[in-house]
């Protein structure tokens, strides 16, 4: 039989909000769904940070390239890019065909 401790003990390996246990008139778990907006966010945040490391890397790789590369979505590529050009942390230098990427170090 698992007990309370045990289950918010799993729920915390697994990265996960504590359940809340009731006892009021009968016994109830509620458990708390991770917000949304926290996992994209964190989940954003790691594919500007993969973006930004291939554009170190190579200054010529295309966005497609990059959506293989990272395993998203080349759509998803385009919308980091264009919230790390607005960051000011990404550059495009000359045309979409023949120019390149500048990571600006901020």
């Amino acid at each position: 039989m698992l007990t309370e401790i045990d289950i918010n003990n799993s729920l915390k390996e697994a990265d996960l909000p504590e359940a809340i246990f009731k006892t009021e008139g009968m016994f109830t778990i509620v458990f708390k769904k991770r917000l949304i907006k926290s996992i994209l966010k964190k989940t954003s945040e790691k594919t500007s940070e993969k973006i930004l490391s291939l554009l170190k890397e190579n200054s010529n790789i295309t966005i497609s390239q990059m959506a293989e590369v990272i395993g998203v979505s080349s759509r998803s590529i385009e919308r980091n890019v264009k919230k790390l050009k607005s960051e000011r942390k990404l550059k495009r230098i000359g045309p979409d065909k023949g120019g390149y990427w500048e990571v600006l170090d901020k």
